[in-house]
């Protein structure tokens, strides 16, 4: 069982308002419940290593006006699936990982594309293309662990140019998806994680939590 990371998406009214109810309902001070509300949502308020702990902050902050969000960190990282080949048949997503496992996935399905540049080493980043879909693992996009042969004709001479038509393609196949590419910039990766986890070894919370935000504003539209 994994650490369980407590989180609220984006919210409105007044602030200061807010600030009192989400201090009263975590047990912080005003200065920090202001703090964290500086910035639009979503954004991690806590993590906790006692399951019952983090549903008992997130019942008290649904009362308190607040969309909460736990997430259980084990299950995040086990939620994926890492695409190594894919074609774009029809209305249809097919798609393989290394150990050539496949998944098809109908483009109607797909709800959120998150687009982001993660960490490798100290002067090494990478793009990626998480696609959200319903009854699907999310389907992790690298730029530099892909096949490209799915484009075809459209395959490009460089990874950095086969990956930006990969996503264009993504997004003509699937235009009622939402589309969210904030977390190119580390200053917002870390504006979503917070003060106690680092995009080093947290962004798929990152990409999760606005995933499931961006679900959210759509399902009450």
């Amino acid at each position: 069982m994994g650490m369980r990371i407590l989180a609220i998406s984006g919210g409105s009214g007044d602030l200061a308002e807010r600030a009192g109810a989400l201090a009263a309902a975590m047990g912080t001070s005003l200065h920090d419940a202001q703090r964290q509300l500086a910035a639009p949502g979503p954004r991690v308020l806590a993590t906790y290593g006692d399951p019952a702990a983090a549903a008992r902050v997130a019942e008290a902050l649904a009362a308190a006006g607040f969309t909460p969000i736990v997430l259980d960190e084990a299950a995040c990282r086990h939620a994926r699936f890492a695409v190594r080949g894919f074609e774009l048949k029809g209305r249809t997503l097919e798609v393989t990982d290394r150990p050539g496992a496949a998944l098809a996935v109908p483009f109607a399905q797909i709800a959120v594309l998150v687009r982001g540049v993660r960490t490798l080493g100290p002067d090494e980043r990478e793009p990626f293309l998480e696609v959200h879909a319903a009854s699907a693992p999310v389907l992790a996009f690298y730029e530099r662990h892909l096949q490209y042969d799915g484009l075809h004709l459209e395959r490009q001479p460089t990874a950095a140019a086969n990956f930006t038509r990969l996503v264009e393609r993504l997004r003509g196949q699937a235009p009622h998806a939402a589309y969210d590419e904030r977390l190119n910039t580390r200053a917002a990766q870390l504006q979503v994680l917070g003060e106690r986890l680092t995009p080093e070894t947290h962004l798929e919370i990152a990409t999760l939590l606005l995933a499931r935000t961006l679900q959210r504003v759509r399902s009450a539209a």
